[in-house]
């Protein structure tokens, strides 16, 4: 008898790892989700976000009751559309605009139309029909319903997106760039382009990284920022030849540009070489003592001491140049020689100085000088949250503060390309589960 228990726990022990290795270790599922002509698309591995759930709920058993309790309804009506979609192991998003402006899901199988339609309905969806479709919509966000299948969609125009994307027959070829990328990640969500551009992104335990590959001429290699303890400290060196940031260019208006800064935007950039160096270094604290008099009813002089908090950014904004531009500057306006310093006067309500050399030119309110490393780099930058939190409480920002859940992030884009961020999260939990839970309350 006893030997038939251990078989029989054994026989369920074994049942239940090649369960778990079958639903969450297998490979991905996207054939027959991408059409030819798309131009990008992304990849949504839901087992490996169901997976951060269990593993998240088997170290953190207490938190999920918890939670339950708190929010039993809601808890409920998410289970039950869990149930009520049958999802498959990637859901993906495709588009066939080359500027993103549509983004259309594969095809998502449902178990309970109706469910489905009462919960939209109950969370302010509109609906539509177009061709014979059911569109539930709110704002861009769109969902479709055909038969028993749902698409997700995000777009400008839901007309024009029905008719060029739901009736596709041909798909990508399992041998092409895109295709691969998709089918060989290992990550929770990933990006591919038809132009071999790709992103991946994994949800760790309080971080989320970021890897992959960007086949772009708009930056170039520049050097990079020494991160002494800085609070952000960003070093990008831009192509002005190529045709993206000619595009940047653009977008920015130029006579309002002239009018806040003094400074022609073209002559700027046309003795500019395209380096940027950025670094906050921390915050300077001062403190004004006001003294003031007022007269009691005997018209005795009655002295009145207050105090001030300012709080000061301490940074320098570094601008790469081919000649120097101090004389430009002057005759600009935007430029004034006060007890030997030179003031940018278009920022009054911040002393901030203006440093030119033969190479560069620099706003600045602290006068430390940019120290850099060894490496070179097309991009690097990294901000520290926690530490601005710290040493900004008076400033405009404070009210975001505890709206606040990233704590650092970093991103570097190397001479190849090849693209490294991580984004450290408030927490030690998964940090899609805490997102997700943070979403919700």
């Amino acid at each position: 008898m006893k030997k038939k228990i251990v078989y029989l726990l054994i026989g369920l022990i074994i049942i239940l790892i090649a369960s778990y290795f079958i639903r969450y270790k297998t490979g991905n599922n996207i054939s027959h989700c991408i059409p030819k002509d798309a131009v990008a698309a992304i990849s949504l591995n839901t087992r490996q976000i169901e997976h951060h759930f269990l593993i998240d709920f088997m170290y953190n058993p207490y938190e999920f009751i918890k939670e339950f309790k708190s929010k039993k309804e809601d808890s409920i009506k998410y289970f039950y559309l869990y149930k009520d979609i049958n999802l498959p192991k990637n859901i993906i998003f495709y588009t066939k605009d080359s500027l993103f402006k549509t983004w259309v899901s594969s095809k998502i199988e449902l178990n309970n139309l109706k469910n489905i339609t009462d919960l939209l309905t109950s969370n302010n969806f509109e609906l539509t029909n177009i061709n014979k479709l059911n569109i539930y919509h709110k704002n861009k966000f769109y969902v479709i319903l055909q038969d028993t299948n749902m698409y997700l969609c995000i777009t400008n125009n839901i007309s024009d997106a029905i008719n060029t994307y739901l009736k596709e027959t041909d798909f990508i070829s399992e041998e092409s760039a895109m295709y691969k990328q998709l089918n060989n990640s290992t990550s929770d969500i990933s990006f591919a382009t038809f132009k071999k551009n790709t992103i991946d992104i994994s949800f760790e335990n309080g971080k989320i990284e970021i890897l992959g590959n960007l086949h772009s001429n708009l930056l170039k290699e520049t050097s990079t920022i020494k991160n002494d303890s800085l609070i952000v400290n960003i070093s990008v060196s831009f192509n002005k030849n190529s045709k993206t940031f000619k595009k940047l260019i653009s977008y920015i208006n130029h006579e309002k540009f002239r009018k806040l800064t003094k400074i022609n935007l073209d002559t700027l950039v046309d003795k500019w070489t395209g380096n940027l160096h950025f670094t906050l270094n921390n915050f300077k604290t001062k403190i004004d003592t006001i003294i003031t008099y007022t007269y009691d009813d005997d018209f005795n002089k009655i002295e009145n001491i207050d105090t001030k908090k300012n709080i000061t950014p301490r940074f320098n904004l570094n601008l790469g140049m081919q000649s120097n531009i101090s004389s430009y500057l002057e005759k600009s306006g935007a430029l004034k020689v006060i007890q030997n310093d030179s003031i940018f006067v278009s920022l009054p309500i911040l002393k901030t100085y203006i440093s030119t050399t033969v190479n560069s030119f620099s706003f600045l309110t602290n006068n430390k000088k940019l120290k850099f490393s060894k490496q070179h780099n097309k991009f690097a930058g990294n901000i520290n949250i926690n530490e601005y939190r710290k040493q900004s409480d008076s400033t405009i920002f404070s009210f975001f503060n505890e709206y606040l859940l990233i704590k650092n992030a970093n991103i570097v884009i190397k001479n190849n390309n090849n693209i490294k961020a991580t984004i450290g999260i408030n927490t030690e939990r998964n940090s899609f589960v805490f997102l997700a839970k943070k979403s919700l309350d």
